[in-house]
């Protein structure tokens, strides 16, 4: 279920992969946040919107918008402000996560490796992949792995100031949880 993936595979896997930072606003308002694990060159978006927090590393405007599908209050302070790190703010970034893959999962009609691709690197994403897979006779996964090794090929292999190759993360990550997911029907 969507549910057992978060809590067993999704969650494990943000919860090893990211590490806190906090940071001071002009304001001096202190600001925990889990970055996004995978960046191993301590980079991050430069949009904050699109920087992921907490232990389901949700990005804000999905964590908005899972409240609001839940009919709960909208409190981004909950998710990175003060609060964030509180059992509440824990609580309600887990809530909120799950949500958000739940939707994911249903998305990709169960298709666990697709439905991690999707909460990972954002549905539009994917979909594009997935066409474009099509067009060349490619499921989603293969052709990111052959875009993957162009761009390496290509000298965008993040080194020296290059950027990373695209879709890096998210062959990563799916390989990662599917692992996981098999480790744990194994045990």
């Amino acid at each position: 279920s969507a549910s057992y993936i978060f809590h067993h595979v999704v969650h494990q896997l943000e919860a090893s992969g990211g590490h806190a930072k906090v940071t001071v606003d002009k304001k001096g308002v202190r600001h925990a946040q889990v970055l996004i694990g995978q960046y191993k060159d301590g980079s991050r978006p430069a949009n904050r919107a699109e920087w992921s927090f907490g232990g389901s590393q949700i990005q804000l405007r999905n964590a908005e918008a899972m409240a609001k599908k839940l009919g709960i209050k909208w409190d981004p302070d909950l998710i990175a402000g003060d609060r964030a790190g509180t059992d509440e703010g824990k609580a309600y970034n887990l809530k909120l996560g799950e949500a958000f893959f739940d939707e994911m999962f249903k998305a990709a009609k169960g298709d666990t490796a697709l439905a991690l691709a999707y909460y990972h690197a954002g549905q539009p994403v994917v979909d594009r992949a997935i066409k474009n897979g099509e067009k060349y006779g490619m499921t989603w996964l293969e052709y990111m792995r052959q875009a993957h090794d162009a761009d390496v090929a290509a000298g965008r292999d993040g080194k020296n100031g290059n950027p990373r190759p695209r879709f890096e993360h998210t062959i990563e990550y799916v390989a990662k949880g599917m692992k996981i997911l098999d480790n744990n029907r194994k045990a």
